[in-house]
């Protein structure tokens, strides 16, 4: 709808008849789902359902639609030089498989999930540009401080001794611009790590509390943070459901901005967790539609070029 799409779907539901139809046609729709995924983890507004999600005001919302507030979205550009843009395609291989078994390696004596150490696109960058002290490892992507101090020198090591070895001529990464990223995008970082632990390594939460030297509580409010965005997630195993009546009753009595109002009227034995989740249910069954074509309309988006 937003970008004007003149599928037989739209024009049945009259959606080519509203005013924000077409409103960013000459956006492309990564830009679109950018900026969505932005609104989202701002909590300007939010996704309910998992199939067939829709997008609804969240918290934040009224003040952009009041006028009250403008909300600039500062985007990371890289420029490249001269070297190959296709660089991951030209790493080397050889140099590649050395590092895989080295991160597994430090993985195991760290007792932590691979990807933790380095991701496999910070692995083939290395074997592309073969980052040999530390500053030139800073500009490999996914490399920061914390994890440059905890691993770099091992692997800066080992590349240093396969560039010897192989008299390797060494590349210029291409440069990078506005490197440092936004505090919004460290945190949702931090909770899809969260997230890829318990999803796709299968982890408990506890399990994932000790890899990750987190408190309990707070990979408890990335998993929720997640399901709360329509991220799929089955939390199950941690939620009674015997006590979603409980919840919902004492919410319709005392509302949900203040957990603890809730918790005194519910059995002792329903945790915040647990809480937490059935008013996250509770919103998004309560919750009405929204015109997120209306919201964008508010939104003022700042490109650095």
């Amino acid at each position: 709808m937003l970008k004007g799409s003149k599928s037989s779907k739209v024009k049945a539901f009259g959606f080519d008849n509203l005013s924000t139809y077409g409103i960013m046609q000459d956006y492309s729709k990564d830009t679109i789902k950018e900026l969505i995924y932005f609104l989202i983890t701002e909590n300007y507004i939010k996704s309910i359902g998992d199939k067939y999600p829709i997008l609804m005001l969240d918290q934040n919302a009224k003040e952009i639609l009041h006028g009250d507030k403008k909300v600039l979205i500062k985007r990371k550009i890289e420029k490249v030089s001269s070297v190959t843009a296709s660089t991951n395609a030209d790493f080397d291989e050889k140099l590649f498989e050395i590092l895989r078994g080295l991160r597994r390696k430090v993985a195991e004596e760290n007792n932590v999930p691979p990807f933790i150490v380095f991701g496999d696109v910070s692995l083939k960058e290395m074997a592309t540009y073969f980052p040999v002290n530390r500053v030139s490892m800073l500009s490999i992507s996914g490399v920061g401080v914390n994890k440059l101090e905890n691993y770099g020198d091992i692997f800066i090591k080992t590349i240093k001794q396969y560039v010897d070895d192989n008299d390797i001529k060494l590349l210029d990464k291409p440069v990078k611009i506005a490197e440092s990223k936004e505090k919004s995008s460290a945190k949702e970082d931090t909770k899809i790590t969260s997230y890829n632990l318990f999803v796709n390594d299968k982890k408990s939460i506890d399990e994932i509390a000790k890899i990750r030297g987190l408190t309990r509580r707070t990979v408890e409010e990335h998993l929720l943070k997640c399901y709360e965005n329509g991220m799929e997630i089955n939390l199950d195993e941690y939620i009674n459901e015997d006590f979603r009546d409980d919840v919902y009753c004492a919410i319709e009595q005392v509302g949900y901005e203040r957990l603890r109002d809730i918790k005194d009227l519910v059995p002792n034995e329903v945790d915040y967790f647990n809480i937490k989740y059935f008013v996250i249910d509770y919103k998004k069954e309560s919750s009405e539609p929204s015109n997120l074509g209306c919201l964008i309309l508010r939104i003022l988006v700042v490109i650095f070029n």
